[in-house]
């Protein structure tokens, strides 16, 4: 198993330098239970004192977050801030990458409050999670950190970004009974999930990746950019945000009780017997019309069954501890 995602080393960090600088903290007052709108005057304070001209938006309903952060983009903002769960960082995300006009203008770097429930995308970058000062003293040192994007074309009429991973099969029906779920944080992520393995049925997918195809019925499927998802789980252990290619992991159907027995082996990333593994720079996926995934946590469906995935190298860059050499 590989070693935990880097993060920057100091020899060759990129300093985004806040003195006069525009930031823009976009927060879900939701997240949290509440945290996310708790974090803003702290975070807030820590930003202006580094000398940082700071815009708060609390945003009031699903794609305002998306359409706040591309007018900031538009506008040369600097730094773009996230405050809230991983639901927060994807629409912030993709309003950053739908505002890229020509298609490699520069983007306001990203930065992180995480005061979700998962925050997997927060550990890969050494960002203290519900730790809205620890988070604004990384905010405030600057370094940057160039990562890669994965582009998803098929499930809605323009593409969609993903910084983290695409999950298939059981992976995005836990994610939708967790979106769903009224349960407190950790049960959503364990009772939810396990009550969603048992209902769970495998369906067949086809994964095309570089030459190299995967066809069967599938229990888990997981593409990643990042290692981490579900608030620790590490399907993709060889996975990283630089690496600059997918790893795609797949595991195919089996009975209850053996995959039951085995998902303890599965979420350290460890490979059980029948795991296929690819990697890839474009990933096809075809299934039945309408098949769920979700992209970094957020469910979405393949409208006609095929997805292609496409990953866009150091195409970001985002605030990450700094480790000194």
């Amino acid at each position: 198993m590989s070693p935990p995602d880097p993060t920057t080393s100091s020899a060759s960090a990129e300093r985004i330098g806040l003195e006069g600088a525009e930031v823009l903290l976009i927060a879900n007052p939701t997240s949290g239970r509440g945290q996310g709108s708790r974090a803003l005057p702290e975070v807030e304070t820590v930003l202006r004192a580094a000398g940082a001209q700071v815009r708060v938006h609390r945003t009031q309903g699903p794609g305002e977050a998306k359409e706040r952060a591309s007018r900031a983009a538009q506008d040369g903002t600097s730094l773009v801030v996230a405050v809230g769960g991983d639901g927060t960082l994807h629409e912030v995300l993709n309003g950053l990458c739908s505002a890229r006009t020509p298609p490699d203008a520069a983007l306001p770097a990203l930065g992180l409050v995480p005061s979700g429930t998962g925050n997997d995308y927060a550990r890969m970058l050494g960002v203290p999670s519900r730790d809205p000062a620890g988070a604004a003293a990384l905010l405030a040192k600057g370094k940057l950190r160039r990562v890669d994007l994965g582009r998803i074309e098929g499930c809605s009429p323009t593409p969609e970004w993903f910084c983290n991973n695409v999950g298939l099969a059981f992976m995005a029906a836990a994610n939708a009974a967790h979106t769903e779920s009224r349960l407190p944080a950790a049960l959503s992520y364990s009772l939810g999930g396990f009550l969603s393995y048992v209902s769970y049925q495998p369906e067949p997918f086809q994964v095309e990746a570089e030459g190299r195809t995967w066809e069967g019925e599938l229990m888990v499927g997981q593409i990643g950019i990042g290692r981490f998802c579900g608030g620790g789980v590490d399907l993709t252990p060889d996975a990283g945000l630089d690496h600059g290619r997918f790893q795609v992991v797949l595991i195919p159907k089996r009975g209850k009780l053996r995959g039951f027995v085995q998902w303890p082996s599965i979420a350290r990333g460890e490979k059980i017997p029948g795991t296929q593994v690819l990697t890839g720079t474009r990933i096809r996926l075809k299934g039945r019309p309408g098949f769920l995934i979700h992209a970094d946590g957020e469910v979405r469906r393949a409208t006609v069954g095929e997805l292609t995935l496409t990953l866009v190298p150091a195409a970001l860059r985002v605030i990450a501890k700094v480790n000194e050499d």
